[in-house]
């Protein structure tokens, strides 16, 4: 439960900076986009019940995990400007992975305690789940950031551009920010905020996939 509630905040948090940040949708457009995962998890919660009732625990976590993986697995391929119809196919895939895996998961958790313990093991339950969703927001954005950085300032070294150390600073910092904008860059020549949009779009993208990567592997 801890290493999926890891990848459901992975999802939440790096998917919506995706959408707002590198495909320029509002944040009511993001939210409505977002409904394919909700929707999908919403479903799978009654329907993973009967699953569990029909197959048992595993096959339904195996399944989960499974399609959970598969759907970072593929948001690891997200380009600058990957189709709508692409994420929202990941979003539904990862949605439908999670709900089939927590359903099984919670259920697994209340067989395996006897009942006279089940308040204080459902409390750890879920304690569990909320570390693993706060771990989750402080490294993947972090990580964004680490992993971005060194390929912003790699494309800066290659086309020559002479940044003092505080202009680099400022340029990594805008990755992890909710929103690119030329506003964050006034410190720059005009003439070259285009381009450096450009390359912080990029390296935000390719931190992105690595920790898409991260959650695959927990995933699996």
């Amino acid at each position: 439960e801890f290493f999926m509630a890891i990848n459901f905040s992975l999802v939440l948090v790096m998917m919506g900076l995706y959408l707002q940040n590198t495909l320029n949708y509002s944040s009511y457009e993001t939210g409505l986009i977002f409904i394919s995962m909700t929707i999908s998890m919403g479903l799978l919660s009654p329907i993973g019940g009967k699953m569990i009732d029909t197959l048992g625990i595993k096959g339904p976590m195996i399944f989960g995990s499974l399609l959970t993986s598969v759907a970072l697995g593929m948001m690891a391929f997200l380009k600058v400007d990957s189709s709508l119809y692409y994420v929202i196919t990941v979003l539904f895939l990862a949605g439908t992975g999670l709900g089939a895996y927590f359903t099984a998961c919670n259920t697994a958790m209340m067989r395996a305690v006897p009942e006279e313990d089940l308040n204080v093991a459902s409390g750890v339950y879920m304690m569990l789940m909320m570390v693993g969703n706060t771990l989750s927001i402080i490294l993947s954005t972090s990580f964004v950031v680490l992993f971005g950085r060194n390929h912003l300032l790699q494309n800066v070294q290659q086309h020559g551009l002479a940044l003092s150390p505080q202009q680099q600073q400022n340029l990594v910092e805008v990755i992890s920010k909710v929103e690119h904008s030329a506003s964050q860059l006034k410190d720059f020549p005009s003439e070259q905020v285009p381009q450096l949009l450009s390359w912080i779009n990029e390296a935000f993208v390719y931190g992105l996939s690595l920790n898409m990567m991260f959650g695959c592997l927990f995933g699996l």
